[in-house]
């Protein structure tokens, strides 16, 4: 057969084709089906299909595919190349690291760290508000304190008089909190000679005047109308007589500052002190104990009698434990006894 019989255009062939361009199936048989197109090889290149992000990394070494080797149309080796500089971009962007981090394994951890801060706050938040609420309850506390004392002290300053010495002195319920130069101190003299004019306990810085003391109009001992003086008793014996004992009063506060005995609490038997009267002569003691006495447990006459029958002795008092708003005093004493050493 020569070329030209295979020409589509020669009668015969194509008289031949038109005979069998269609098909009826018999009857009975089942219709078969016919292609009358041939799949091009680029068909499947139009849609490529799709690759996640695990599936390329996965791949270990990129290769060029063997069709690519061959004689392929361009449109087939065009997309090739495409593809296999996609490949080696992705693999030029995979971790080094043996553990790769997934988007699901990233929410994860994201959530955990909110979590944990979440708690953090909260814990912060909660911390925040007890500072705040803890110095608004001091705040509060300080403000009350404060308008009390200057109460106090505005009803001190009507009563409030000078000694000799130019001192400032309250009363008994209300001392004053004047400050007491060193010239006062040294300028000071009792009324009589014999009486105790200073007393002086190293243990706890103290040194003070030692004022005339007697009794209030309701029958209790008087205490010193500044807090920085002390007091001696004149209804008991005078310190340093061969009989009879010696009482010293003094506060331990006022409204706004300690008083010459805040840390009278804090001397230990075996410590001592001493009186100097206005003759200059220097009696001394030792501490043989101390305690603590509620208030409405006092016993003023024990305290004014010497603890030996026939001997001298001292006592100094101040007031201790809590202070009591409603009857404005506090709810204990406390008691230091001593004995005269020569």
């Amino acid at each position: 057969m020569t070329p030209q019989d295979n020409n589509l255009s020669n009668p015969t062939l194509r008289n031949r084709m038109k005979k069998y361009d269609s098909y009826s199936p018999r009857p009975g048989q089942p219709q078969r089906r016919t292609q009358h197109t041939i799949a091009s090889p680029t068909a499947n290149l139009q849609q490529p299909k799709k690759h996640t992000i695990r599936q390329l990394l996965s791949v270990s070494t990129i290769q060029t595919p063997r069709s690519s080797r061959v004689g392929l149309p361009e449109p087939i080796r065009s997309h090739s190349i495409k593809f296999n500089v996609a490949l080696n971009a992705v693999q030029a962007s995979k971790p080094t690291d043996d553990k790769v981090r997934y988007p699901d394994e990233d929410a994860t951890v994201y959530a955990s760290a909110k979590r944990k801060l979440s708690l953090l706050q909260k814990s912060m938040y909660g911390i925040g508000m007890a500072v705040f609420l803890f110095s608004m309850f001091v705040s509060v506390q300080s403000f009350m304190t404060n308008n009390e004392a200057k109460e106090q002290i505005a009803t001190l300053g009507d009563s409030t008089t000078k000694d000799e010495q130019g001192v400032a002195e309250g009363t008994s319920d209300e001392p004053s909190e004047e400050q007491i130069s060193q010239s006062a101190i040294v300028a000071y003299k009792p009324p009589n000679p014999e009486d105790p004019r200073y007393l002086r306990i190293p243990d706890i810085n103290v040194f003070s005047r030692i004022k005339s003391l007697g009794v209030t109009p309701s029958g209790a001992v008087d205490t010193p109308k500044n807090i920085y003086d002390t007091g001696w008793y004149n209804d008991g014996a005078r310190p340093g007589n061969p009989v009879g004992s010696s009482l010293i009063l003094g506060h331990v506060s006022g409204w706004t500052g300690p008083g010459v005995f805040k840390n009278m609490n804090k001397l230990a038997v075996g410590a001592r002190f001493e009186i100097e009267k206005g003759t200059g002569e220097i009696i001394r003691y030792e501490v043989t104990k101390t305690e603590e006495v509620p208030v409405d447990q006092v016993d003023m006459s024990r305290i004014l009698a010497t603890e030996v029958a026939g001997e001298h002795d001292i006592k100094l008092m101040t007031c201790s434990g809590r202070y009591n708003k409603d009857t404005k005093t506090f709810e204990d004493r406390f008691v230091v006894y001593g004995k005269q050493i020569k």
